[in-house]
């Protein structure tokens, strides 16, 4: 059996998200699974061909049974400087190594200085160690991240063997910037610090949701790793249309990080044509002590508008004519605006949406145009609203929520089975099911239009965990759900394409932080 049939298998038992059709996987179907090597205990095949390789399987001439780490004191070090390198090999096999040889291979402008030491001969569970000192090399060429190889060279069964294992290090000068990172982005850097993966943080930079049209702050980091102070140069590359101002110099005193505060204002013409909100890369630079040093963060640029408060509550029945006067975002969920699946047109998946308040509710009617619109769902299967055509409403009453546990989220099908009358459910937020047990006093309703099909709710506050009053900035998003299997099963998951106001990452459901906030009017 394939491992693409084994996951097929497991995936058809998790029925509550309508997986339970996927009993086989056609062979055309069947995406290869891509990891990526975070530490070795065994030398590595070059290429790696194999998860197993250097564990069960040989790595090129090395035996499986082989074990080979080289470790450094710290992952950071200074241009210039000396530190020590560690390599060890131990014979897990069941046979004897001779003529055991252990080196280690160091980037240009480095020196390096060391030689085997221990046995030459190792018997089964013995173990090899060798120690360099290596002196890093100066400059700015040294700057930047690499992969330190150690190797070994043996006799083994009468054969000549060998294999080669690496560890990450990073050069860096006496000045250092980087983007003060959002909560998530902090732990997981602390956690890459205690396994010893830091090598990893640069692929994941820091993030900077800010509102389109306002001024919006963030914190840069400025470090002096020297034993002067110094005066740093501070400059930003942004996309057009985005602008950053504050301070062009920082002093930093010895051993010491500086914080410096700068505001970015987005404006829409950064965004790309059509899109509602979109992410653009900012890079920091900073040059000091004759060294310069550079941290790249992404910016989602977010839409925004102002709530009204209504006089008149409007009338919850599919007919958004009574929403007129609230905020109406034409065209603001368009086809383009996509963060999963895929998309034909604004004719197979688009929206425009109204939205209000009063003390009491939340009102939103979203219009969607889809051309083929499914109703799938039996009535009391009122869950996993993705997997067929759905509204998914995310709101954060207090607008600084770090995840769903303080937020309110729904999605509404406009159809079930039985007839086209909208049903809802809370999903994946601190309350969860149908709207009936979980959010008593929402009401819902739909209906069927030429080009696609209307939501209409009404959320009650108290409904949410925190009520917010005029004034008050809260997170909302709205996102469209689209499968266009026209003669799908009852359940069956026929997702095809999810599409938001805001659509800046692929987990947009899930991160409150990227929902666009705006204003509950007076």
């Amino acid at each position: 059996m394939r491992y693409a049939d084994l996951k097929a298998i497991a995936l058809s038992n998790y029925r509550t998200q309508g997986w339970d059709q996927f009993r086989t996987v056609p062979a055309s179907s069947a995406d290869p699974e891509v990891f990526g090597l975070v530490k070795s205990l065994v030398p590595v095949g070059e290429p790696e061909r194999h998860l197993l390789e250097g564990a069960l399987l040989p790595a090129g001439s090395s035996p499986p049974g082989v074990r080979l780490t080289v470790d450094l004191p710290e992952y950071k070090l200074r241009a210039g400087s000396s530190v020590t390198a560690q390599v060890t090999l131990v014979n897990a096999t069941s046979e004897v190594m001779e003529d055991v040889r252990l080196s280690i291979e160091v980037p240009a402008g480095w020196q390096v200085e060391g030689e085997s030491q221990g046995p030459s001969r190792l018997a089964p569970g013995e173990a090899a160690h060798a120690s360099f000192t290596l002196t890093v090399a100066d400059g700015l060429d040294a700057l930047g991240q690499g992969r330190l190889w150690a190797g070994y060279d043996a006799l083994f069964e009468g054969r000549p063997v060998r294999g080669r294992n690496y560890t990450w290090y990073e050069v860096t000068g006496p000045v250092e910037v980087r983007f003060q990172p959002l909560f998530d982005i902090a732990n997981y850097r602390v956690f890459a610090r205690e396994t010893k993966t830091e090598w990893l943080i640069p692929s994941l930079p820091a993030r900077l949701p800010v509102t389109i049209g306002q001024r919006n702050t963030f914190t840069v980091e400025v470090m002096n790793h020297g034993d002067e102070p110094f005066e740093a140069r501070l400059s930003f590359e942004t996309p057009p249309g985005v602008s950053v101002e504050g301070p062009n110099t920082v002093h930093v005193p010895a051993r010491s990080t500086s914080e410096v505060t700068f505001t970015l204002t987005p404006e829409a013409g950064a965004l790309p044509e059509g899109r509602g909100s979109a992410a653009a890369t900012i890079t920091i630079r900073a040059e000091g002590a004759g060294y310069d040093a550079a941290d790249t963060a992404t910016a989602y640029l977010l839409p925004t508008l102002v709530v009204p408060k209504v006089g008149q509550p409007p009338v919850v029945d599919g007919d958004l004519s009574d929403l007129r006067g609230l905020a109406f975002a034409e065209g603001k969920v368009g086809y383009v605006d996509r963060w999963s699946g895929r998309t034909e047109g604004d004719h197979d998946s688009s929206a425009d949406f109204y939205v209000g308040y009063d003390s009491d509710f939340l009102y939103v009617g979203v219009r969607v145009y889809d051309q083929t619109v499914v109703c799938n769902i039996a009535p009391d299967d009122i869950r996993g609203h993705w997997r067929s055509d759905s509204v998914e409403l995310t709101i954060d009453p207090t607008g600084a929520s770090a995840d769903t546990g303080t937020t309110f989220k729904v999605g509404i099908f406009p159809c079930t089975t039985e007839s086209f009358a909208a049903r809802a459910a809370r999903d994946a937020d601190a309350l969860q099911g149908v709207i009936e047990v979980t959010a008593p006093g929402m009401q819902v309703a739909s209906s069927r239009t030429e080009d696609g099909y209307i939501i209409e709710a009404a959320i009650p506050w108290t409904a949410m965990p925190h009520q917010p009053g005029p004034g008050d900035v809260i997170g909302f998003n709205v996102l469209v759900y689209d499968g266009d299997v026209a003669d799908a099963h009852p359940g069956a998951n026929i997702e095809k394409s999810r599409i938001g106001w805001a659509s800046v990452i692929g987990a947009q459901q899930a991160t409150p932080y990227v929902w666009p906030k705006v204003t509950l009017g007076e």
